[in-house]
């Protein structure tokens, strides 16, 4: 199964499987902001994508920035192979949960699941499930970021239990977009 998938850059095609989460508006609003960062003139020497999915927000970072070094991680074998059909070989792709690494990231991408799932998981073994982020646990991934990375793109929602609201934590709302039912946020978070 593929998806076409618009993005600032043009258009991409990525491989899909049903046990994955498919990019949608969440995706899309989280490449508008990396997008802003580009052209804001930043520049990335290392980026970490944490629970790539299907890769499209590490392909988009590493068209977009094209740094030297770049690892997609996710704790599914099943996004674990997906992302490596659709990320180039230059793309690391790990299978562990969190960043993997304690190296210095100069950004993290963060667009964790951040309502449950509802739909049956036929031969997906509860991956789907297990990639929510939850009570609590959004809130970890995001302290665990901004401690291995300089900057963190984090996608949330207004629905989400978690509000990027640290103590110390400078915030830059690069995009955000209404539904009827929820605004999602994409934010530039760092130590400040």
């Amino acid at each position: 199964m593929f998806k076409r998938v618009w993005t600032p850059l043009g258009e991409i095609t990525l491989r899909l499987h049903p046990c994955v989460y498919e990019p949608a508006e969440d995706t899309y609003l989280a490449m508008e902001a990396l997008w802003r960062l580009k052209l804001m003139g930043r520049s990335y020497e290392s980026i970490v994508d944490v629970g790539t999915g299907s890769g499209a927000l590490a392909l988009f970072a590493y068209m977009a920035f094209r740094p030297p070094l770049v690892l997609a991680t996710d704790i599914s074998p099943f996004a674990v192979s997906v992302a490596r059909q659709n990320l180039p070989p230059e793309v690391h792709v790990v299978r562990c949960s969190g960043l993997c690494s304690t190296r210095g990231w100069e950004l993290a991408i963060l667009n964790p699941p951040y309502l449950p799932e509802k739909r049956e998981e036929d031969g997906c073994s509860g991956w789907l499930s297990a990639a929510w982020a939850g009570e609590g646990a959004m809130e970890e991934l995001v302290q665990e970021a901004l401690s291995g990375a300089s900057e963190v793109l984090l996608v949330y929602s207004s629905l989400s239990p978690f509000k990027p609201e640290l103590e110390g934590i400078r915030r830059l709302r690069l995009a955000s977009n209404k539904f009827f039912f929820e605004e999602l946020y994409a934010e530039l978070i760092w130590k400040g």
